[in-house]
């Protein structure tokens, strides 16, 4: 589709037979400027029409219309205060398949979510592309380390350890993961199956041997696991 449309004129260099520098050439040029702007103006205008300020939305992320939105703060169903969203939905009346995408400017985290109706949204879900690592170590264990890995919703943990004697049928505290890196469930790592020593990951984001046999003793093992938060 063509928006713009413009006549150029051929100028030719030339002391005889040159293009004359004639009002009806420098009005072509002005014509041409004045089309090209009224053409933009239109884009610009309908471009607005189609993004949805703060100013003319309600307080809350259920009620916003399909647009760009910026969500400073006291916004209700909000996943963070500052954020620009976009609504998509087939119109302003219709949320069935409705998604939302949130981008915080103080965070800069993203968010999604759907909705079958304007009420029925389901919670925020956040879109992590970024990769992580930290490091644990544990008195305990003084020539012992874990790196943990994060990316995406992927977690990593390599984990080197020393000489220890473990009691029997009681959990021996390694070391506590950050929040962001605690799973979902109680994850369960066997370790050395003859002498039944597993790595227990809890909920809480402690890690800790866990041994059945009495008087187990561990010397220099590692372990390595995987999971998705």
């Amino acid at each position: 589709m063509e928006l713009l449309k413009y006549v150029k004129t051929i100028w030719k260099a030339g002391k005889e037979g040159g293009t004359p520098l004639s009002p009806e050439n420098f009005n072509n040029i002005e014509n041409g400027i004045e089309t090209a702007v009224a053409q933009i103006n239109i884009i610009n205008e309908n471009l607005e029409k189609k993004l949805n300020w703060n100013s003319s939305e309600t307080k809350d992320y259920n009620s916003f219309h399909k647009g760009l939105t910026y969500a400073n703060t006291g916004y209700a169903n909000a996943p963070e205060d500052y954020c620009y969203v976009l609504t998509f939905m087939q119109n302003n009346e219709n949320y069935m398949d409705a998604v939302q995408i949130a981008f915080s400017v103080v965070s800069r985290r993203m968010y999604y979510r759907r909705a079958r109706t304007s009420t029925d949204w389901e919670s925020w879900l956040n879109m992590d592309f970024y990769r992580k690592t930290e490091h644990y170590t544990n008195s305990t264990y003084l020539d012992s380390a874990a790196e943990v890995v994060k990316c995406g919703r992927i977690v990593e943990i390599a984990y080197n350890g020393a000489s220890k004697k473990l009691d029997a049928n009681s959990h021996t505290l390694l070391f506590t993961l950050a929040d962001e890196y605690k799973p979902p469930r109680t994850i369960w790592v066997p370790i050395r199956s003859n002498v039944d020593v597993w790595v227990s990951i809890n909920t809480s984001g402690e890690v800790s041997y866990y041994a059945r046999a009495a008087s187990t003793s561990l010397n220099n093992f590692q372990f390595n696991t995987t999971y998705i938060i």
